[in-house]
């Protein structure tokens, strides 16, 4: 499945991988094989992936299509005359300034699509890099293709790219996508897209994309299905962001909810613009004093909302619509459906903040609990609401968004329908009712000219009018077509009239067909071109010859021929009437929910083109984000409390016991000692009794010091306070009610350790934690856990060790001591002072063996060089290699393989629960 092209990238040979999925292969991959799929194609692992399919996508598909620009009128870049230009000189600089340093910082994966014009204008951009860094180049891209959309490359440039994956690939060489670019695009293959693939990128997803049928037919289900479980493989384990510019109510409906759905971030680029010289607030005032029509989105707007809070999002409703109405007074529409949703982004939430801290950050553990259990009563969705209250229960931020997101689709309607085209229609049939009596007052040739030219002006109203839309503008060619064709008096002028209208009839023709006949005779033929041609392969002519051979009169073919074309136009207006009335687009609910969900989300971030340091702010945060939990919940909170309560428990019991061990044995050696100093002479008949009952005390000691779960078990207070109390009450007596409760389980200093409980007495610290304060429960950066944590711990055992080493000097200076003391006192004959020598330095060596100095050493040593290791691992880690949710987990057994498996009580410091 997977072959390999060498393709000159600039003046060096560039190594790419392309994979080809039918749709059968594509159905039966699971995200679990997506490793070895990126594996297979040399794609290394990635820190950051950066998905750019939507970004300015018309562009990038009517460039693909140029020849539907001059059969369609409103089928182009819906820009402003030469500010075409200036966005894709934007794009360039984005590519430059923002993506490619953040690229070769990060590592990162670009994906895209060749109608993609970011994509494109990364690639250029990247090109001297990947020449000059080769195989060591730090980033990859990878493109996602449709074969069909290929296909016209593969023809008419055998040495392309495309064509040279194509030979390496029998099934993409056998596959047969002429009925498919028929059905979807038209007969005539001037009409088909002639995308090429973006040269430099490492590999190439070439899907299929046709179905089962016979001939078979266009179906993407199949790869849309592997591109999501592609980007999911790798969402779970690195950044993943959006950029979207431009894009359609497709990519808005599918793509971008995916997004907004699965949690990745999506930046809305806004590229629409206007006059730089004048001030904003003089621009939107002109156009409401000076405009000759006002749109109704914005008037609708005002009467329903003049209040302070809702200006910002009228103001950017104002720049849509005078952005609009340039567009319309050149005959275009505004179909960049990304750009005018991150001007509507922009208007909501005018002051939007990359990232906003936890709102229970300064809050101690107790106290969290308190709010996230009164908020699990109080949040909840409200029942039983009456029609006249439930608008009220809408928070006022909802009720922003729900508002703005029906001002959009309202725009989105408008400018893809005509507002007046009912008494366009009205216009038409008085003059379909007036034209005979103009026929009988002015001569004919007079009477055919005007009626064409008033037809003309009335259906075309691009100089005349401030709106126009897609498919008024674009029917309206066709309607005049017929109305010229309609004034024709004989074959000479029917003739011409249609070598000279053709061009408007063109896509008409290609998308219906020219099968019509009359008395078995086709009303028109075919005449095929020789060679491809930018114009079309096929040309429709009137089949005059046959007609007249059969002795058909030319008035009969005449409305033959008017029949065939109202045909047409009333099938285009039949789908356009589904498809673009307003009625359609308000009613999908679909492409509601999809902007009023990308309008609502928190990862939605938005931004002019022109505004790099912003862009570039928000793409890296959000590359290094550690994309920590936004909250916790009570359930989380409940059981960090348990375990907060269950460590100070067993560290206070530990430590009494501990002390208790120390005295006893303290005691025994001295005992010990006063024995040898009054009993010297049956030291040795007692020695074997004596280290029984030492044994059975230690032994005792033990057992009292490392068993006390039993114990602690009864005195542990429960979590009664936990239970959900009725929703009826308000705080204040639910506070009462859990204070109440809290005083009935007898709590002591223990529990309010940690802050896990409220102190009731009062002695406790009546300040909130900082944001730079461990508030022992709110989930913490890898920095914020190494200062809180880790370096606390290392500070703790830096500090024991010279005391350790300290004490174990001196026992053994001691032990020298007694051991030349000994050998004195025995030389000097002075065997009576010998057993209280030995009686001293034994004692001493017990203890140091009961405090287990040379173990505490060693285990010391290790934790601390564990810990010097972790930390300087962390440090030296790249920035990119830092927000990777993998490091989080391989610090975690990091820290557990290296301190839980030498010490118990380095337990007690761990909280696994706020790593991530």
């Amino acid at each position: 499945m997977v072959s390999t092209v060498e393709c000159n990238l600039g003046e060096l040979l560039h190594e790419s991988r392309m994979i080809y999925f039918t749709n059968e292969q594509a159905l039966h991959f699971s995200a679990d094989r997506m490793p070895k799929v990126r594996e297979a194609l040399g794609l290394q692992e990635p820190k950051l992936l950066r998905w750019g399919s939507s970004c300015k996508r018309l562009s990038g598909i009517w460039n693909g299509r140029p020849k539907l620009k001059d059969l369609l009128p409103t089928k182009t870049v819906p820009e402003l005359p030469e500010r075409e230009e200036v966005v894709e000189k934007q794009l360039n600089v984005i590519a430059r300034e923002v993506l490619l340093p953040v690229a070769l910082q990060t590592k990162a994966l670009i994906v895209g699509r060749s109608s993609c014009s970011l994509t494109n204008a990364f690639a250029e951009v990247s090109e001297p890099i990947q020449n000059s860094l080769g195989e060591s180049c730090p980033f990859q891209m990878v493109i996602f293709e449709h074969a069909q959309n290929l296909h016209m490359s593969t023809v008419l440039k055998p040495d392309c790219l495309e064509r040279k994956l194509q030979r390496t690939n029998d099934a993409w060489n056998q596959a047969n996508f002429i009925p498919s670019l028929s059905d979807y695009y038209g007969v005539d293959p001037v009409l088909w897209p002639r995308y090429t693939l973006v040269e430099g990128a490492a590999a190439y997803f070439i899907f299929e994309c046709l179905n089962d049928q016979n001939p078979p037919l266009h179906d993407p289900r199949a790869a849309v299905q592997f591109e999501t479980m592609f980007l999911s493989s790798l969402r779970s384990s690195l950044p993943v962001l959006a950029l979207w510019t431009g894009g359609d109510k497709k990519v808005l409906k599918f793509e971008a909810l995916n997004y907004v759905t699965n949690g990745i971030p999506l930046i809305l680029l806004d590229s629409r613009w206007l006059e730089e010289t004048r001030e904003e607030h003089d621009e939107i005032a002109d156009m409401r004093l000076d405009s000759p029509v006002t749109y109704r989105t914005s008037d609708i707007a005002r009467e329903k909302d003049c209040s302070e809070n809702s200006e910002a999002l009228y103001q950017a409703f104002d720049r849509l619509t005078a952005h609009a109405k340039a567009l319309n007074e050149i005959g275009l529409y505004d179909t960049h459906i990304g750009s005018a949703m991150a001007c509507v982004r922009a208007g909501i939430r005018k002051k939007e903040k990359i990232k906003q801290q936890r709102k229970d950050r300064k809050l101690w553990l107790h106290e969290a609990i308190v709010q996230a259990m009164l908020e699990s009563h109080h949040n909840s969705a409200p029942t039983n609401l009456q029609h006249d209250v439930a608008h009220a229960a809408l928070s006022a931020e909802d009720e922003k968004i729900i508002q703005a997101t029906d001002l959009f689709i309202d725009y989105v309607a408008e400018q893809t329908w005509l507002a007046f085209m009912k008494s366009l229609l009205g216009w038409g049939v008085l003059l379909d009712v007036l034209a005979p009596h103009i026929i009988v007052v002015l001569p004919a040739w007079f009477a055919s000219f005007l009626r064409q030219e008033i037809r003309c002006m009335l259906i075309t109203p691009l100089d005349v009018l401030t709106t126009a839309d897609e498919s008024v503008t674009n029917t309206s060619l066709l309607e005049l077509a017929i109305g010229a064709l309609g004034a024709c008096r004989n074959w000479q002028q029917l003739e011409a009239e249609w070598a000279k209208r053709w061009v408007q009839l063109q896509y008409y023709a290609v998308l219906n067909g020219w099968d019509a006949s009359v008395d078995g005779i086709k009303l028109m033929k075919v005449l095929m071109q020789e060679d491809f041609h930018d114009a079309g392969v096929f040309r429709v002519r009137l089949n005059r010859e046959e007609l007249e051979k059969a002795g058909m009169p030319y008035e009969k073919a005449h409305v033959a021929i008017k029949e065939q074309l109202s045909s047409w136009l009333a099938d285009v207006n039949e789908f356009n009437k589904l498809n673009k009335h307003p009625r359609a687009v308000k009613s999908d609910k679909r492409l509601w929910l999809a902007a009023y969900e990308v309008l609502k989300s928190p990862d939605v971030y938005s931004c002019k083109l022109s505004e790099h340091r912003r862009l570039k702010m928000i793409i890296q945060t959000l590359s290094r984000s550690d994309r920590l939990p936004d909250h916790s919940s009570l359930e989380g909170l409940l059981l960090l409390r348990c375990a907060w309560t269950l460590a100070d428990a067993f560290h206070e019991k530990a430590t009494r016991l501990k002390f208790l061990a120390k005295l006893s044995f303290g005691m025994l050696l001295l005992l010990g000692v006063l024995i040898t100093f009054v009993t010297t002479s049956v030291w040795a008949e007692d020695l074997s009794e004596a280290e029984e009952c030492f044994r059975g005390r230690i032994f005792a000691i033990a057992d009292s010091a490392l068993g006390p779960k039993d114990q602690l078990a009864d005195h542990l207070p429960t979590d009664e306070v936990c239970i959900r109390t009725d929703g009826d009450k308000n705080k204040s007596e639910k506070l009462k009610m859990m204070n109440e409760r809290l005083l009935a389980n007898k709590l002591t200093v223990t529990h309010q350790r940690h802050m896990q409980y409220p102190d009731l007495a009062g002695t406790g610290p009546k300040e909130r934690p900082c944001a730079d304060r461990d508030s022992y429960h709110a989930p913490a950066s890898p920095e914020e856990y190494i200062i809180w944590r880790l370096t606390p711990l290392r500070a703790f055992y830096v500090r024991r060790i010279p005391k350790v080493r300290r004490t174990r000097m001196l026992m053994q200076i001691f032990f020298m001591a007694s051991t030349s003391a000994t050998a004195v006192l025995a030389a000097a004959n002075q065997t009576s002072w010998t057993p209280m020598v030995v009686a001293i330095s034994a004692s001493l060596a017990s203890w140091q063996e009961f405090r287990g100095v040379d173990m505490k050493l060693e285990r010391y040593g290790a934790v601390i060089a564990v810990l010097r290791s972790l930390l300087l691992w962390w440090q030296t880690l790249p920035e990119a290699d830092k927000a990777k949710h993998q490091n989080g987990h391989k610090r975690t057994e990091f820290c557990l393989v290296g301190l839980c498996g030498r010490s118990v009580i380095i337990l007690l410091h761990w909280q696994v629960i706020s790593l991530c």
